[in-house]
């Protein structure tokens, strides 16, 4: 019997098992968790850092990339460990709720949208606050609200943060006050790399308090030193932005920190010195002659003395979008195609009276007028949440708690003056996750499932790899857009075919293919096929139309183009189909000078020269230094004889005009005006 016993023992010592995972599941979470945070992390201190050239400036694009990766690679990590771990309490939170609550409503209010297509994938997706963009915010917030560990993460967070301002701020003062060259700044206002003043100040504004909570993490003197010396930066780089809403935010967040200083201290007379050092430090931060001269200078400007009086005018016309689809709104960034038509008059007579507004500078407006009262609410009620329960328990947390605590409030603060930059983009979306765990209650110990890890990992890797798929073709078309802007005609349209390819969904790329169509028949009139090419502009013009049939500019686009067509083949009367588009852009857009000019131009073209009168005259109503429209009125008055009155407007802009072309323009036909005289 022992023999038998001995044999069956080694029989089974000797039994040779494959195992199904190499790795054990814990082992598998623990990594993923680790790895999720570093993403964070890495994610925060990078896209503050990514310099914007002047011509991605407006969609930030380079940023939004960061966003766009950090959502694919967080969501997939997210997967890994949603499977293979048992439930936790805290996905039941309310924040999480009313995050996952806003995502649904966004994309309720993008099926609903006057344009679905480009809510959803084109364009103006790329702008914070598009559909994609928001579908990124959702699962950072989530992924960070189930991994990060308050107790262990948060120092790690805020090191990525510090030393990103650090390596910015560093690079525009040296820049600035060494080797003398103002790259980083702008209007002598510091902009860094965030691109612009407002930028900088907003991510800065969202940075300090986590600086500041840092330093209470370290007893070692020279640490201590070296942080106060990145805070010290940043509190005077947020002077440099000339930013108002900064400044306010930077002050919010101190009162917060003095208030907890002195809840935190038993001893009264450290109390009051507290208070006095914190308020003497901001009253010479502010005092200072130069700062102080540098301060009225800004205020003096045309600019900054309209910013309000503009701020209010949008906020007006947002709530007049609004007023039109109340419940779902225009749907995600179509707020652009909606404001022209309730733009002031009064705008065309600031700096900026040619840009198209694409936002209102207050989040919570333009929430309303985009995704409308069903969108709104549940963001609405996500913040008041969130800052009703920080409210109650952020002075009983530890000093880096309670910085990211005043960051959490300084961020929704700044929603109420600026919409969301892609740096504070990003660093709201983790300030939630971060803000669920300190407020959730403790996680419960969760089990791994009894099942192959290994095995699980093949799903996200498959996923990842359409994800990443559909971000390169996406990201690849912006590039290669940009790429055809600085290339001959004919290559830019070989280029814009790809651009095309990888992402359809684009108006501005049909818009631009058709621009160099014309330009290459133009340049090649002789040896290119006249009816295939305007076939091909045709087609890529109806192609933008198509994609968003509410765009001012599209139209515009479209006539200017016609136009140009005439001019290049008079007999064709391509002006007769330029007149409706140019009709339309008015509709759309009938406070801006500038289609008024292009239909004025039509109506030249066709010899209605009443109508082309009326337009010019109103373009001019509407700006009254536009003086494109003057130099075309006078070709009217030339061509009805009224040649004293055509050579009162052409000595009006050479004597008024700081355009040297115009002014040229003006001196020629004065001449020939004077030399009709004298015949």
């Amino acid at each position: 019997m022992a023999r038998r016993k001995a044999r069956k023992n080694t029989k089974k010592k000797t039994t040779i098992r494959i195992p199904l995972a190499p790795f054990s599941n814990k082992a598998i979470v623990t990594t993923v968790t680790g790895i999720s945070v570093f993403v964070l992390g890495v994610s925060l201190f990078t896209i503050p850092l990514i310099f914007i050239s002047e011509f991605n400036y407006e969609f930030d694009f380079p940023k939004y990339c960061v966003i766009i990766f950090s959502g694919i690679i967080l969501g997939v990590l997210f997967i890994v460990r949603t499977i293979l771990t048992t439930k936790k309490s805290l996905l039941q939170s309310p924040i999480i709720i009313l995050v996952i609550t806003f995502l649904l409503t966004y994309i309720l209010s993008s099926i609903f949208s006057l344009s679905p297509i480009v809510s959803i994938i084109g364009l103006h997706g790329k702008w914070i606050l598009g559909l994609l963009s928001v579908i990124c915010f959702c699962i950072i917030t989530i992924v960070t609200a189930n991994v990060v560990n308050p107790k262990k993460d948060l120092e790690i967070i805020s090191w990525f943060v510090t030393l990103s301002c650090m390596l910015g701020l560093s690079a525009a003062l040296i820049s600035r006050y060494i080797l003398k060259d103002d790259i980083f700044f702008i209007d002598h206002r510091l902009s860094s790399t965030e691109g612009h003043p407002i930028h900088m100040g907003i991510f800065l504004s969202l940075a300090f308090p986590l600086t500041t909570g840092l330093i209470d993490k370290y007893q070692k003197i020279y640490i201590r030193i070296f942080l106060i010396v990145i805070l010290a930066m940043e509190i005077f780089s947020i002077i440099l932005t000339f930013s108002r809403g900064a400044w306010l935010a930077c002050l919010l967040g101190a009162i917060f920190f003095v208030i907890y200083l002195i809840r935190k201290t038993s001893d009264k007379r450290k109390r009051i010195g507290i208070t006095l050092i914190a308020f003497t430090l901001l009253l010479l931060t502010f005092l200072v002659p130069k700062t102080a001269s540098r301060l009225s200078e800004t205020w003096k400007t045309e600019r900054e003395e309209n910013s309000v009086s503009i701020r209010l005018s949008e906020w007006k016309s947002t709530l007049q979008v609004f007023a039109e689809r109340p419940l779902t709104g225009t749907g995600p960034e179509m707020l652009y195609t909606r404001l022209p038509k309730y733009r002031e008059k009064w705008l065309n007579k600031t700096p900026d009276w040619v840009l198209n507004t694409a936002y209102t500078r207050n989040t919570y407006l333009h929430l309303l007028a985009t995704v409308g009262v069903i969108g709104t609410l549940p963001f609405l009620g996500l913040a008041l949440f969130i800052i009703i329960k920080l409210l109650r328990r952020m002075f009983s947390f530890d000093m880096l708690s309670f910085g990211f605590s005043v960051a959490m409030l300084i961020w929704f603060f700044n929603l109420l003056h600026y919409h969301p930059t892609p740096s504070s983009f990003l660093f709201g979306a983790v300030l939630i996750g971060i803000t669920t765990c300190l407020l959730a209650p403790p996680k419960r110990i969760y089990t791994t499932k009894k099942i192959p890890g290994t095995l699980v990992l093949i799903v996200p890797v498959i996923l990842s790899v359409l994800a990443f798929w559909s971000a390169g073709n996406y990201i690849s078309a912006e590039y290669l857009f940009s790429k055809s802007l600085s290339q001959s005609p004919g290559a830019a349209i070989s280029t814009l075919i790809e651009t095309i390819r990888r992402n359809p969904y684009e108006q501005v790329y049909y818009r631009q293919k058709a621009y160099f169509l014309y330009t290459f028949l133009e340049e090649n009139t002789e040896y290119v096929p006249k009816t295939e090419t305007t076939n091909q502009i045709k087609s890529a013009l109806k192609s933008a139309l198509t994609l968003n049939i509410h765009d001012p500019n599209t139209y515009e686009t479209t006539g200017n183009i016609l136009y140009k067509l005439d001019l290049l083949y008079p007999n064709d009367k391509y002006i007769d189909q330029a007149i409706p588009y140019g009709e339309k852009a008015i509709e759309l857009d009938p406070n801006h000078p500038v289609p008024h000019d292009s239909l004025g131009l039509y109506y030249m073209e066709a010899k209605r020269y009443n109508s082309a009168i009326k337009e010019f005259d109103k373009a001019i109503e509407l700006k009254d230094d536009f003086w494109g429209s003057y130099l075309h009125k006078s070709e009217v008055l030339i061509q009805q004889e009224h040649y004293e009155e055509a050579l009162e407007y052409l000595e009006t802009v050479r004597d008024k005009s700081l355009n040297p072309l115009q002014v040229n323009l003006a001196v020629q036909r004065i001449s020939y005006l004077k030399g009709l005289k004298s015949d």
